[in-house]
């Protein structure tokens, strides 16, 4: 005996408000998420191996 069916409805009776091709929104959003996540990782691999520090981001007598 399952309780899920008690405690929520079966997703099959909810229903479905995405327009047709959504999919291709949430595939562009996902691919732009993961293009930044390789970029940044390139980035600081370059960094590292030509031993560029980061930036300074903020001036060295603000207290903080």
């Amino acid at each position: 005996m399952s309780l899920s069916k008690y405690i929520s409805p079966p997703l099959t009776s909810l229903p479905l408000c995405l327009p047709r091709y959504y999919g291709g929104v949430i595939l562009v959003g996902v691919s732009a998420f993961g293009l930044n996540i390789y970029f940044a990782r390139r980035v600081m691999q370059a960094r590292k191996e030509h031993s560029v520090e980061l930036p300074i981001m903020y001036h060295p007598t603000n207290k903080i």
